[in-house]
């Protein structure tokens, strides 16, 4: 681009060549933002209204532009010359067909997105009328002072600037495009961010509130183990009065309370042997002291014998 610049400026290239080197450098730059389209997934936008205008200003805006700068630069040199030939004004023309049918893409994709869009496609309305009668009226210059007349009469000036004038209003249009999707783009990414936090809070919620579940059932085991081993010491020290407190309801807890209840059963069959032992032991001091009785009888019935 600046090597081009630089010839131009210092006369280095004659019209024919700069148009050409001018052609091929913006199709090579045209190639380059569809490339980059396509690599950074902007061509792969799932929202209808998003995909149509972004296809608009990285398809169809940059290639109606392009042919409304041919022709600007083209009739620019035929007015100069004052001469055009049967060729060239086929040229003309052949452009001028190119930029019907660019046109009526350009008409396709902004109907697209005022479908699929209301909002958006109202945020670019203005410019996009500017850019659709622009096209007309270049078109109209064209075909006026260079196609339709038997040789070219016009003041070049005049003519290049209008045309300049017309590609302004599509650059406007890409402009105001460009606008429209940075805050599309932006509105969708500040909700995308929402989600991302309401996800990340969800997942801490969540892992605090299983953390602390995993703490609680840990300490309950804790208490429960700790509660077993206190029976099993009180049970080895002959301790059947510890009360064992099972909290949780696991196989431990269960454990436990099956050891605290044979403890229960353990305590209660002691209590009765100790009071069957008692009353054997009454029983035999009762009888102890009948045959203490019985003897002092024997013996008061052999003395009066």
């Amino acid at each position: 681009w600046r090597a081009l610049r630089d010839a131009v400026s210092s006369m280095g290239v004659d019209s024919a060549t700069g148009y050409a080197r001018h052609t091929a450098l913006v199709a090579s730059q045209m190639r380059l933002l569809g490339d980059v389209a396509d690599r950074s997934g902007l061509m792969l936008d799932p929202e209808p209204g998003s995909y149509y205008l972004m296809a608009l200003v990285v398809d169809t805006l940059p290639k109606v532009s392009e042919l409304m700068g041919q022709s600007r630069a083209l009739g620019a040199l035929y007015l100069k010359r004052a001469a055009i030939t049967p060729a060239e004004r086929a040229g003309l023309q052949a452009l001028l067909d190119q930029l019907a049918r660019q046109s009526a893409e350009l008409e396709r994709y902004t109907a697209n997105v005022r479908d699929s869009d209301p909002a958006l496609a109202s945020s670019i309305d203005a410019a996009r009328r500017t850019a659709e009668q622009s096209i007309k009226d270049a078109s109209a210059l064209v075909r006026s002072v260079l196609i339709d007349p038997e040789a070219p009469a016009a003041a070049p000036v005049p003519y290049f600037n209008t045309m300049t004038g017309h590609i302004d209003n599509l650059f406007k249009l890409t402009d105001a495009s460009f606008a429209a999707l940075d805050t599309t783009l932006g509105q969708r990414i500040a909700v995308d961010q929402r989600h991302v936090i309401v996800v990340l809070i969800t997942v801490l919620l969540a892992g605090g509130l299983a953390g602390w579940f995993m703490l609680t059932i840990s300490r309950s085991t804790v208490r429960t183990v700790a509660s077993a081993q206190a029976a099993a010491e009180a049970l080895a020290r002959g301790d059947l009065s510890h009360v064992v407190r099972a909290e949780s309801n696991d196989e431990i807890g269960r454990m436990a309370r099956t050891l605290g209840d044979a403890m229960q059963q353990l305590a209660t069959l002691v209590r009765e042997i100790k009071a069957t032992g008692e009353s054997v032991g009454t029983a035999s001091a009762q009888i102890a002291a009948g045959n203490n009785d019985l003897s002092v009888r024997t013996e008061q019935t052999a003395a009066n014998l």
